[in-house]
Order: structure tokens, then sequence, then C-alpha cells
């Protein structure tokens, strides 16, 4: 990923150098480092009809009505389940 950082011994590695050429030993930790981004995923308020992006940590609740039953948006992309 574009945005992740490798750090061997404490020092932040460049992102050209592939890990073959660093001749690590047995015994030497290699960290990568990620930052974790939340996102904000739509839904639809059943009183007015807002749409409302939510994260995993927010109240479910519309910000415009304080209405608290909210519906995910169905999804665009064909899906198909083989069940037995």
């Amino acid at each position: 990923m574009d945005e992740d950082k490798i750090m061997l011994n404490g020092h932040i590695l460049e992102g050209g150098i592939p890990i073959w050429r660093l001749r690590i030993g047995p015994g030497t930790k290699l960290l990568i480092g990620r930052e974790i981004r939340i996102k904000a995923l739509p839904y639809l308020c059943s009183d007015c009809g807002t749409e409302v992006l939510l994260k995993s940590q927010d109240a479910v609740q519309c910000r415009s009505c304080f209405g608290k039953i909210l519906y995910k948006r169905r999804t665009r992309r064909a899906c198909q389940y083989d069940c037995r």
C-alpha cells in the first residue's frame, strides 16, 4: 500500500528498496506500520429520507430529524449465491 511504513531497527525505510536487499538476519524485527482509515457508509433515514453518512463509532441517528431508524443502501453490483 502507498501509505504503509516499513521500519527496521527503529528506522523508517524508503519505499523503493526491495526487502531482499536489506540482508535481514535471523531474529531481526521488521515492522509494517499502517494507518487505519474508517470509512463512512451511506444510510437512508426512514422518517425524512435524508442520506446520512455514518462511521463505525457514530451514533445511529439522523442528523436532520433525529430519527433512529436508518436503512442501508442496496448494492449496485451483481451478486450470485450458490446454495446447497
